[in-house]
């Protein structure tokens, strides 16, 4: 098994937890805790971060350090880009099984389109800004911290006051994706149903 950095100094940290440990025979080091193999186990943990450290790759091969290296290129290359909307934007942050997390801004003034979605349930977080927002019927004053849950097929709508307001959006369901929006009105000339 190849550990990358993290989990190396994750490990370091462990075993000098149980290095540093006195227990009750005497004071001794790391009684009923200590073996003598965590002494091995560390130096070569120390070994191995040193190796890392020193190591200088000129082409990817398949060391820890080249794969840690690899991973957090592809992240970046794969971070989410706003979406700019009429509007305002949204950004996606993290898209799991059949959940996704994005954040929306409405700018001062602007609302999104009276919609429903057939394949997923959402929630929404306040969190900055003022505005209002339209669900089970009724329009709510939107604070920071406030909550809304918004179940599948039920209309819905967010209109930002003064200032813009940012919305944390959760979504459940098994299909996440943009085209299960059913917009009912729209300030912006968009395909309405």
């Amino acid at each position: 098994m190849i550990l990358d950095m993290r989990e190396l100094q994750m490990l370091k940290h462990q075993l000098q937890l149980i290095r540093a440990y006195r227990g009750p025979l005497n004071g001794t080091l790391g009684s009923k805790v200590h073996e003598p193999w965590h002494d091995v186990l560390y130096s070569k943990v120390l070994e191995e971060i040193k190796m890392l450290e020193k190591r200088e790759c000129t082409e990817y091969c398949d060391c820890p350090k080249c794969k840690n290296e690899q991973s957090l290129k592809q992240s970046k290359d794969t971070e989410y880009e706003k979406v700019q909307k009429p509007w305002g934007w949204y950004q996606n942050f993290y898209i799991g099984d059949n959940f996704k997390t994005k954040m929306l801004c409405i700018h001062e003034g602007k609302r999104i389109s009276l919609q429903r979605h057939h394949w997923r349930s959402e929630v929404w977080t306040i969190a900055a800004g003022s505005g209002s927002v339209f669900c089970n019927d009724a329009w709510h004053l939107a604070h920071p911290k406030q909550t809304f849950t918004i179940p599948e097929c039920t209309l819905h709508r967010a209109k930002a006051l003064k200032g813009d307001l940012y919305i944390m959006e959760l979504q459940h369901g098994k299909e996440l994706y943009e085209e299960d929006i059913e917009r009912v009105e729209d300030d912006y000339g968009r395909e309405v149903s």
